[in-house]
């Protein structure tokens, strides 16, 4: 297995593993601030779970957590990168801060930039940038930043080789995206806990 397959599987891995600890944060702090006064079903399962889980079961449980977590983080990934760019709220957001809208991060990018800086006298960008569907839908004007970026990280790269902008900024890029997938793990460990009051 490649470092680059390597570092997939534990990207994939991370958000899985969030979601799962998550969970098992969420229960281990509703057992032990339970008052005993008013014990829930839940606390006693959990307690006697504790009470019955000998050194093997435990450890082939957190193995099985562990090999589970790569399959749950894709999936965690594939939702992320839905409700991110597709869904119906990933244009304006839902409920900012808490789902942002790529709309936001658009205006924050060009922000003092006018149509006609960012074209720079080329046909081929004027006619991308002045298109009606630019002005309604978000992911052709990210792909059209998304571009720009990357012509001027080949640019800057070609002068100074040494400053390697582009791998930089994709290696943030997946670190962006691994954050955004980790906290969307966490709230599905929190969903997953809350589910124990039906």
């Amino acid at each position: 297995m490649s470092d680059s397959e390597q570092f997939r599987l534990t990207r994939w891995g991370i958000p899985g593993w969030i979601a799962i600890l998550g969970f098992i944060a969420f229960v281990a702090t509703d057992v032990i601030f339970t008052p005993k006064s008013a014990p829930s079903p839940l606390f006693l399962s959990a307690t006697d779970i504790f009470k019955t889980a000998s050194a093997m079961s435990a450890a082939l449980t957190a193995l099985i957590a562990v090999a589970a977590g790569v399959p749950l983080g894709f999936s965690i990934y594939q939702l992320y990168f839905y409700i991110r760019w597709n869904s119906p709220v990933s244009r304006d957001g839902l409920f900012p801060p808490f789902i942002g809208g790529r709309n936001e991060d658009l205006d924050r990018t060009t922000r003092d930039l006018t149509r006609d800086e960012l074209t720079m006298g080329s046909p081929w960008r004027s006619k991308w940038l002045f298109h009606p569907l630019t002005s309604t839908d978000h992911g052709q004007r990210w792909r059209f930043i998304e571009n720009l970026f990357t012509e001027a990280a080949q640019v800057i790269d070609a002068a100074f080789p040494q400053v390697s902008v582009f791998s930089r900024h994709r290696t943030l890029l997946d670190l962006m995206h691994t954050l955004g997938a980790s906290l969307a793990g966490l709230y599905l460990g929190f969903g997953i806990y809350l589910l124990r009051f039906e």
